[in-house]
């Protein structure tokens, strides 16, 4: 059974400290939660980029995502094809 983020912020502490740092950037409105949400998936695109054995794609259409994770894919996808 996996954790919650809750266990794993009070017993990971690579975890606790990447939280940490995540709020500190929107406690100094460093970035918007909108903006931290697209770094975070920009992230996990570059890991998916580069790791050559994720091969599996995402159908987001068969999937019930929040309507903010659907934003900020929307951004991603519109950079993407700025570039």
């Amino acid at each position: 059974m996996d954790s919650s983020p809750e266990e794993k912020y009070l017993h990971d502490s690579r975890y606790h400290t990447l939280v940490d740092t995540m709020e500190a950037h929107l406690y100094d409105c460093t970035f918007s939660p909108k903006e931290m949400r697209e770094i975070v998936l920009l992230a996990c695109l570059h890991h998916e980029v580069h790791q050559q054995y994720h091969k599996e794609s995402i159908n987001l259409a068969s999937e019930n995502y929040p309507e903010y994770v659907l934003e900020a894919l929307d951004t991603l996808i519109k950079w993407r094809k700025s570039r």
